[in-house]
């Protein structure tokens, strides 16, 4: 099934362009499939702990915590292993 808005497409592609530009096709595949497993993982991460409460509706500050720490895990592995790229 096919998202409406294919943000996760949009996101590769731009992430897409921190490959070297002779990268071989193998390697793009590869670097996709890893994209789109790390992006689940994290989805479903989130989804798990902001579904463990049945009675809040909005997220908790512990979600938002969590999402942050996510981020910013994130957002410092890309500066250190990704110098010079736009993450």
């Amino acid at each position: 099934m096919d998202a409406p808005n294919k943000t996760l497409d949009k996101l590769w592609s731009a992430y897409a362009k921190a490959l070297p530009p002779n990268a071989s096709s193998l390697q793009v595949t590869e670097t996709k499939k890893a994209f789109y497993a790390g992006a689940y993982s994290i989805l479903t991460a989130m989804v798990e702990q902001v579904g463990d409460e049945e009675d809040e509706e909005d997220a908790t500050d512990a979600d938002m915590n969590m999402m942050g720490g996510l981020f910013t895990e994130a957002e410092e592995f890309l500066a250190s292993h990704l110098k010079g790229a736009s993450a």
